[in-house]
């Protein structure tokens, strides 16, 4: 242990990893908070799958069996039936088994509970709806977490266990950890319910692992693993809003709606709108509000197509 903490220490990494000597049977974690677990030496320290469940946040990932080092200095071998057997005993679907080098080794991952939904949209989705169908959220009893931002701001989304907010941060939804940062021009952040935002901003949405966002003129989809763009999308303008909707990208500009194929980057159909507004999606239709009130246009409620982007009735 000594010599682990030494080796830490002198990589700089203390306080980012560390080691704890401790008994196997229970960890020292609350509910929904690791990221990985290996264990080594499986046969020597038996902590309960169980239990790993219990402390790993969902799509965690477990490794556990008996390294090639462990398995030559050990009496006992873990084989490939041993630990299948352990596994199937406690339940544990979908694991792999691996040997490597006189080693064997077991890997599983935390399923997404059915009932714990993510919030990818500033109101939650593309219909414009704040509630969310999370059934598992209750009443706070403790504090797993606390860091920025320092000040109330409305942008924040979170999607696949994975917190965006400012202009922007990516932290891990379950234990707080910072993941990346990039700056972006202009920042989408905004202050109290909204209201206080850069000119021309257009807030972030999430799909899954990618992350859209407007930046330097352009529509871009970030890995929201690490922040690197994957793609632009020169056919939607530069939206100033924008909805995720059956694998389109719906955006709103000051003279336009369009409709963009988030794969591909196609333009599917635009439609002209004098400063459209609320933007909205549901039951396969594209809604929002039309005309320039201040050069004294009427505003218009308009009803699209989301596939086709004809007006429908």
């Amino acid at each position: 242990t000594k010599r682990a903490r030494a080796s830490i220490t002198r990589a700089g990494l203390y306080g980012v990893a560390w080691v704890e000597q401790m008994r196997p049977e229970r960890l020292p974690y609350s509910e929904n908070l690791v990221n990985l677990i290996v264990a080594d030496d499986y046969l020597r320290y038996p902590t309960p799958p169980s239990e790993m469940l219990r402390v790993l946040r969902p799509g965690g990932v477990v490794y556990i069996g008996q390294s090639a080092q462990r398995a030559a200095e050990s009496t006992t071998r873990l084989t490939a039936g041993t630990l299948r057997g352990l596994l199937d005993a406690a339940g544990i679907a979908g694991y792999e088994i691996r040997t490597d080098g006189g080693g064997v080794w077991a890997r599983f991952v935390k399923p997404w509970p059915d009932g714990m939904d993510g919030w990818p949209e500033p109101r939650h989705g593309p219909d414009g709806n704040p509630v969310s169908k999370d059934t598992m959220v209750g009443p706070p009893r403790r504090i797993r977490w606390v860091t920025g931002p320092f000040q109330e701001i409305s942008n924040q989304i979170s999607a696949n266990g994975r917190n965006f907010y400012g202009g922007v941060y990516a932290r891990d939804a379950f234990n707080g950890l910072p993941l990346w940062s990039r700056e972006l021009s202009p920042s989408p952040l905004r202050g109290y319910r909204g209201q206080h935002g850069a000119y021309g901003a257009a807030q972030m949405i999430a799909n899954g692992d990618t992350l859209f966002v407007v930046t330097d003129g352009a529509l871009h989809a970030l890995d929201a693993r690490t922040g690197k763009t994957l793609r632009t999308y020169p056919q939607a303008g530069e939206p100033q809003e924008l909805h995720y909707a059956d694998g389109l990208l719906l955006v709103a500009d000051p003279i336009w709606v369009r409709a963009v194929d988030a794969k591909t980057g196609s333009l599917l159909w635009r439609h002209p709108a004098a400063q459209p507004s609320g933007l909205t999606v549901g039951e396969g239709s594209v809604f929002f509000l039309k005309g320039n009130a201040r050069r004294g246009d009427a505003r218009t409620l308009v009803r699209l197509d989301l596939r086709t982007g004809r007006a429908r009735g």
